[in-house]
């Protein structure tokens, strides 16, 4: 969990001293609005529990553990903002000077996101892997964007000792219509099902597409073919 500071002039950001953040940060981990915020995206929530150390979890981008009535565990990252800006801060760069991708880059163990404003008491909660997809969509286009400070977006610089994060700041609704879009799943073609191993040999069945329509011409492997024997099966 972490806090973002405030966006800054030209093509970065001015943040608040690390330890400041961090102080600011880890007494928001425990705050009281974290219950009824989960509480109001999983109704059946029956208990929530923080990841404090570090370790595997912390690492893979989990913050906390939601636990649902049917025994179902969720993992959660979060991060909180301590004023209201209306964009998502997707860190890129978890040390600019190392070349150490930030969280947005990494293959997270983690299910969702949530991105809480402090002071307006609203969050937005993204499945994390959808979001990522999103992200790698449009990294290149949102980051030029962000370079130049065009159409909302900005670069957000959080100086650390000895190190800086880097965040692209994606104004609210083109995230939200990103994460709808990056929802659909397509395939070009469909893949060939692996025959069953150990399997007896089938009536092997020939599908072919004639006049558009389709038509299933089968072929008993005990006896011969049947040339020309035509199943109709209706219009494709």
């Amino acid at each position: 969990m972490g806090d973002l500071g405030q966006p800054g002039s030209g093509g970065g950001g001015v943040m608040h001293q690390f330890s400041e953040d961090l102080c600011w940060a880890e007494s928001q981990a425990d705050a009281p609005y974290w219950w009824p915020l989960y509480k109001d995206a999983f109704p059946s929530l029956v208990h929530m529990e923080r990841v404090k150390k570090d370790g595997w979890a912390q690492r893979g981008g989990i913050d906390r553990l939601l636990v649902l009535e049917s025994g179902k565990t969720l993992h959660v990252e979060e991060k909180a903002r301590r004023k209201y800006y209306p964009d998502v801060a997707l860190e890129h760069w978890s040390n600019y000077e190392r070349q150490i991708p930030g969280w947005i880059e990494k293959d997270l163990a983690t299910d969702y996101f949530c991105y809480v404003w402090v002071p307006k008491a609203q969050g937005v909660l993204f499945p994390f892997h959808t979001l990522r997809k999103a992200w790698l969509t449009n990294r290149e286009s949102w980051m030029k964007q962000a370079e130049y400070r065009q159409n909302g977006f900005y670069i957000a610089k959080s100086p650390n000792p000895g190190y800086t994060t880097y965040s692209t700041c994606v104004p609210l609704p083109i995230i939200s219509a990103a994460v709808k879009d990056a929802m659909k799943v397509s395939w070009s073609s469909m893949p060939d099902p692996a025959p069953p191993v150990n399997a007896p040999d089938p009536v092997r069945a020939a599908v072919e597409v004639f006049q558009g329509r389709l038509f299933v011409t089968a072929d008993c492997p005990q006896r011969a073919p049947i040339s020309g024997h035509r199943q109709r099966a209706g219009p494709i």
